[in-house]
Order: C-alpha cells, then sequence, then structure tokens
C-alpha cells in the first residue's frame, strides 16, 4: 500500500481524527491528543505514546 492513501484512512484509534506526519522523525501526530505513533519498519505502531 502507497504511503498516501494509508496516510488518508489511518486515523487515531483515541479520539478517530485524522493524524498528521511528521517526516523528519518517521512518525504520525495527533494534535488534538497530544499523541505521537512512531512508524516502525514501515508500519504505524498505534499505541499512545505522550509527546
Amino acid at each position: 500500500m502507497r504511503k498516501e492513501l494509508l496516510f488518508q484512512i489511518i486515523v487515531c484509534p483515541i479520539c478517530y481524527r485524522k493524524l498528521s506526519f511528521n517526516s523528519k522523525r518517521e512518525e504520525l501526530v495527533c494534535n488534538i491528543d497530544n499523541v505521537i505513533f512512531p512508524i516502525r519498519y514501515g508500519i504505524p505502531v498505534l499505541l499512545k505514546n505522550k509527546i
């Protein structure tokens, strides 16, 4: 699956809103809940980590 399509589909597992992508740190960010989701080996890890 292409990254662009994945980022359009994937949402925050806490609030169900869109995530923004931080390309410098390779992570997805939920600005509503102040939570980051790292991307490891191309797979988003959707476990809660505080910013």
